[in-house]
């Protein structure tokens, strides 16, 4: 039976580093309202097609209750 080994020292924590407060920052937010800050061309947004959907209502279709909510548009038929 062998005793137990004692705990190790503990590691000293590294000492800060005092970085110069006199430097400009690499990043000035003040930039922002810079007109010419951002000289890239902003990409233009493509508008999404309108869609209408087109229903046509059966109600004498009892077997498919849904059947009027489907979406009959010319948009969503398949092609052939």
């Amino acid at each position: 039976y062998a005793p137990p080994e004692p705990e190790p020292a503990p590691v000293p924590e590294p000492e800060a580093v005092d970085e110069d407060d006199d430097a400009s920052p690499e990043f000035d937010a003040s930039d922002l309202n810079d007109p010419e800050f951002d000289d890239a061309p902003k990409p233009r947004a493509t508008a999404i097609p309108a869609r209408r959907i087109m229903a046509e209502e059966d109600e004498e279709d009892e077997e498919d209750p849904f059947a009027d909510l489907r979406d009959n548009s010319p948009a969503a038929q398949k092609p052939a």
